[in-house]
This record gives C-alpha cells, sequence and structure tokens, in this order.
C-alpha cells in the first residue's frame, strides 16, 4: 500500500476537509521539467503560446460498427489548457491537474498534423495529470484561417546534438612516429666538423718526397708563431 493511500484513508472521518483545490483564476504559472504552462486566457494576450499540450493515451476503439471486439491502442490527443488546478492532500502532497479542451485531429497529404480550434472531442473527460502532457505549439495555415498544425517542442537550454554532425568530422588517428614518417635521423652534434669525407670512397695520390718536405716545414714554422 502506498504512502499516499494510506495518508488519505486515515483522514476519512477527520472533520477537517480533505482535499484544498486551488484554481488558476488569476493565470497561474506552473514550471514543470523546464517547461512553462500558462492557460489560454493567458496566452491570448501574448505572442508566445505556452498552453499548447498534447496526450498519448489508451483508448479502446473498434475497427468497424459490426465489429463488437474493441482494440486497445495509443492514441494522441492535442488541445490546449483551460485551467490549472492544484490539489493539496492535508499537507502531506499535492496532484497538479490541467483542464483540457482537446480537438478534432486530422493529417494532410503530407501526414502532417493538423486541428480544427472549433471542432473539439472527448468532451467527458477534461483532467489530465500535469506529468501526463507533453508540451506543443500550433501554426496556423496560411490559405485556411482555421486550420493549426501541430509543432512539437523540446524543453528549454536543451540542445539536441546530432551524431550525424559528429560524423561528418574527419577522425584523428594516434600512431607512433615511424622511421618512414620520421625522416633520415639527424645524429646530435658534437661541436667537432669531421675532415674526412666518409661517404665516398679513399684515393691514393703519389706526392713526390721534396713536396712534402716543404709542406712539413711550413707546418713546423706556423707552429713557432
Amino acid at each position: 500500500i502506498s504512502k499516499r493511500l494510506i495518508i488519505i484513508c486515515e483522514d476519512l472521518n477527520g472533520s477537517s476537509p480533505r482535499i484544498i483545490v486551488k484554481t488558476s483564476l488569476n493565470g497561474l504559472k506552473l514550471v514543470l521539467c523546464e517547461r512553462i504552462f500558462h492557460i489560454r486566457q493567458r496566452d491570448s494576450k501574448r505572442k508566445t503560446q505556452n498552453s499548447d499540450v498534447t496526450v498519448v493515451s489508451s483508448t479502446k476503439s473498434f475497427a468497424s460498427s459490426n465489429n463488437k471486439n474493441p482494440i486497445v491502442a495509443d492514441l494522441t490527443y492535442y488541445g490546449k489548457i483551460v485551467d490549472i488546478v492544484e490539489l493539496d492532500y492535508y499537507s502531506h502532497f499535492k496532484v497538479v491537474l490541467f483542464k483540457c479542451d482537446f480537438y478534432e485531429v486530422e493529417k494532410d497529404m503530407y501526414g502532417l498534423t493538423y486541428v480544427y480550434f472549433n471542432t473539439r472531442c472527448s468532451q467527458e473527460e477534461h483532467f489530465v495529470l500535469a506529468s501526463q502532457v507533453h508540451q506543443c505549439f500550433y501554426v496556423q495555415d496560411a490559405y485556411d484561417q482555421d486550420r493549426h498544425y501541430v509543432m512539437n517542442t523540446v524543453p528549454r537550454d536543451l540542445f539536441n546534438m546530432n551524431d550525424e554532425f559528429e560524423s561528418d568530422l574527419p577522425q584523428n588517428y594516434e600512431n607512433e612516429l615511424s622511421e618512414h614518417l620520421m625522416g633520415p635521423s639527424i645524429p646530435k652534434d658534437s661541436g667537432e666538423v669531421p675532415l674526412v669525407r666518409t661517404i665516398v670512397p679513399e684515393t691514393v695520390t703519389d706526392v713526390p718526397s721534396e713536396e712534402f718536405d716543404n709542406q712539413q716545414l711550413e707546418v713546423e714554422h706556423e707552429k713557432e708563431f
């Protein structure tokens, strides 16, 4: 048994009123899951739309008038918030309800959903839980002024980072540097310049003895100075 049900049963025999009802007579504003909800009367004086909602409900329907076996399917209802009601159960917990007017739904040749505000449906059930609704807004048709197309919304400050955007970016790969990528290696410089070229084969040249003796004398003479 849930805690809420126990609280309601314990106070059934009490003298105090069981439920305190607060309605949005002055245009109550409700912020729920980063969404702002207003009543239809308040939106009529503003450019923004915060009273348009959709509700998905499991409904029994028949395939034809001759079929007596109902089929349970999820149907989407589109409407506007007429009033916001807050039920206060002995100050233990609160439940918020939306009183809505729902409209007949149709689709055009392109599969787009639209409604007519002058044609209503589901007159028996006006109240839905605030947690059951999703916010939307309606766009008036440029040619048919009575037709309004349904557009879905996303919560405020919520950005959809599509995976396709990331897939278009080039992927970076990190590999270890190989000898092919680095090019020829450069040895560390020790400060000494070799006087012998090692990349060419050696050649032997005969030097006359007199010329060799003269070169030796010049070297010794330079060392004296």
